[in-house]
């Protein structure tokens, strides 16, 4: 976890020391909202769907990459969640690992 209580910008550090953004959200459709200010801290999104009592990963992998295919939305950025499920899948047919930068 981040050293500091609401750490700016990121939420979890990997062992490489990678700094990782966590967005959850129960939403099947829709956007989830990455900060204009603070997503360049981070150098991954993980992005976590609440389903039925269990998480899901819907996208783990480079935030450069999610940003790209992100809406730029009054100064900050909003990633469809279907566009992050794609992308996922998109890192899985290269052969990436999850978080894989």
């Amino acid at each position: 976890m981040a050293r500091e209580v609401n750490q700016h910008g990121f939420d979890v550090v990997d062992p490489q020391g990678q700094c990782i953004s966590v967005k959850t959200t129960a939403q099947t459709s829709g956007f989830v909202t990455l900060s204009g200010n603070t997503h360049a801290k981070a150098q991954q999104l993980m992005l976590q769907q609440y389903l039925q009592g269990e998480l899901h990963t819907v996208y783990h992998g480079p935030m450069e990459l999610a940003v790209k295919e992100a809406r730029d939305y009054k100064g900050n950025w909003e990633l469809d969640i279907s566009k992050a499920r794609a992308l996922q899948a998109r890192l899985s047919t290269v052969g990436l690992p999850s978080g894989a930068a």
